[in-house]
């Protein structure tokens, strides 16, 4: 939260965005962002409640995450962290 209220993402962002792909986008960067951390953050939040034990260090977003419009496929995200979990669990 504190990195998207910052003038730190416009600094990443110009460093290594393309500035037409940000002009594009059409949205607001960090509502954006917001928005969709909070389906992972709901999703972790359920972890800990339930006592779950979701592991959601060094998942890869791309499985669940459309990188042009940052639209989080809900589903695919929570069968990435079971798959996750299990293979974690499997080693």
């Amino acid at each position: 939260m504190m990195l998207i209220k910052s003038l730190a993402l416009e600094k990443f962002m110009s460093e290594r965005g393309s500035e037409d792909k940000i002009n594009k986008f059409g949205q607001d960067i960090r509502l954006t962002l917001l928005e969709r951390g909070k389906r992972i953050g709901y999703l972790r939040w359920v972890s800990l409640k339930e006592n779950i034990s979701l592991k959601f260090e060094g998942l890869s977003f791309s499985k669940f995450i459309d990188k042009s419009t940052l639209v989080i496929d809900t589903g695919q995200l929570i069968k990435t962290v079971g798959s996750f979990r299990l293979a974690m669990i499997k080693y």
